[in-house]
């Protein structure tokens, strides 16, 4: 008689942990589609010629001096000159600002407007899989049954 209770809550139990699972994978779903629509942050700017760019100073053994990260970069592939942060993605072929990677999973880039999205997206399905692999009441107290053999 208290197995069949025991059993009985479990199920119970697993019924809300699948239930908030399945609500997690929609969450993560929408926060997917969110992030196509939001789209990555692509760097749109008007195609511009390389700029001549001085020589980096040199010291008395000819190697460079000082850090030139300040300065703005050239994209030879977009032809725009590229903000502080900015990556270009070989697989879109465009410049995104804070570039992260590119997502296969969603084919799309990661970028300034969509990472908190996509890590969102990760989080949720990362929930939803360890609710769907949890183990339930029920099988943790038949384990701590004494057996009959």
């Amino acid at each position: 008689m208290r197995i069949a209770a025991v059993a009985a809550g479990g199920a119970r139990w697993r019924y809300w942990l699948v239930a908030l699972a399945r609500a997690l994978w929609c969450g993560g779903f929408g926060a997917m589609v969110l992030m196509r629509a939001a789209g990555p942050g692509y760097v749109d700017g008007p195609k511009v010629d390389p700029p001549e760019a001085p020589e980096p100073p040199r010291d008395a053994d000819g190697c460079y001096r000082g850090p030139y990260y300040d300065r703005p970069q050239y994209c030879d592939v977009c032809r725009v000159v590229q903000p502080a942060g900015c990556g270009h993605c070989a697989v879109c072929r465009r410049c995104v600002r804070d570039f992260d990677h590119h997502c296969t999973i969603c084919d799309l880039c990661v970028g300034a407007r969509n990472q908190w999205l996509f890590v969102a997206m990760i989080a949720a399905h990362v929930a939803a899989c360890l609710l769907y692999t949890s183990p339930s009441p029920r099988d943790a107290t038949l384990s701590r049954m004494p057996s009959s053999a």
